[in-house]
């Protein structure tokens, strides 16, 4: 379903209600409700976007199609509160909001200590060197 460069993460379909959830996981260095909001946005500015998802989805012209996002902070695994607000809307369950915060939070650890692995400098080594 890619308009452009443009190509949402999950489309959902229940009965009159359609919408198109966009994922993102974000530093946190700008707030995450505005974040999610101009992420949303986005999708008012893409021409034609809601006629390209009707016919391939074979819905009708009378859906209004809802654009989401799934926004999350990989710092400190803490949901934008407008995302958090819309995908209970959507029926996400909670427990799987906390599901997926806690493997962000995993992921982040794992790739700064494999950075870290890869980068840091043995200090002790740089010590001997300098006291011989």
């Amino acid at each position: 379903m890619a308009v452009g460069p443009h190509e949402p993460d999950i489309f959902w379909a229940r009965g009159e209600s359609a919408g198109v959830l966009d994922v993102q996981v974000v530093s946190g260095s700008q707030p995450l409700n505005r974040t999610a909001r101009e992420k949303e946005e986005k999708y008012d500015t893409i021409p034609d976007l809601q006629m390209n998802i009707w016919q391939q989805h074979h819905l009708t012209g009378n859906q209004k199609i809802r654009f989401n996002t799934a926004t999350l902070s990989w710092s400190w695994g803490i949901w934008s509160r407008r995302s958090a607000l819309q995908l209970q809307v959507i029926r996400l369950p909670r427990g799987l909001l906390t599901f997926i915060s806690t493997r962000v939070l995993q992921g982040s650890h794992t790739n700064f200590t494999r950075f870290m692995q890869m980068t840091a400098y043995d200090v002790g080594q740089a010590r001997r060197k300098r006291n011989r």
